[in-house]
């Protein structure tokens, strides 16, 4: 299965993102979406879509999402949700997934430990980061077997 993971979009669509989703069996979305609308343009996409909301969305996202979202693909164990603070370290010490998704950052990062954490940067154009990016990752029999970062530009 191959998913394309992104975060911190904060209302913007790039022009790039459907190229560089072409072939996604789902789509997941670590928060700061940034408004309805840009929740829409993804779902247009045909792809399944899956999220958290994050610090900056509004009541719509935060009704349509939830603030964690634990879930299993291709037998791979995943906790998601925006930022990574002592709340979410918790989460993760009572319940450890085999890879934990997050946003808030804009800065990508991946790291393995106990379980695998990985950070997509922001694919929107405020923030810290100056290329917008997000990650491609393939996941069969349980494990995570690749994954990709995808650069959309300049921010």
């Amino acid at each position: 299965m191959l998913v394309g993971l992104l975060s911190d979009t904060h209302g913007h669509f790039d022009p790039h993102l459907e190229q560089a989703l072409q072939g996604c069996d789902e789509l997941w979305h670590a928060g700061d979406f940034g408004g309805m609308e840009l929740v829409w343009k993804l779902e247009a996409l045909g792809i399944p879509l899956r999220g958290v909301y994050g610090n900056i969305d509004d009541q719509a996202v935060r009704r349509r999402f939830p603030r964690d979202l634990r879930f299993e693909v291709e037998g791979v164990r995943v906790l998601m949700t925006h930022i990574l603070d002592a709340r979410a370290r918790k989460l993760l010490a009572a319940d450890p997934p085999d890879l934990f998704c997050y946003g808030h950052s804009h800065l990508v990062d991946a790291r393995q430990g106990r379980w695998l954490s990985i950070n997509p940067g922001a694919c929107g154009r405020e923030g810290i980061h100056q290329v917008k990016t997000l990650v491609l990752l393939e996941l069969a029999a349980g494990k995570v077997l690749g994954m990709k970062i995808c650069e959309l530009g300049q921010r």
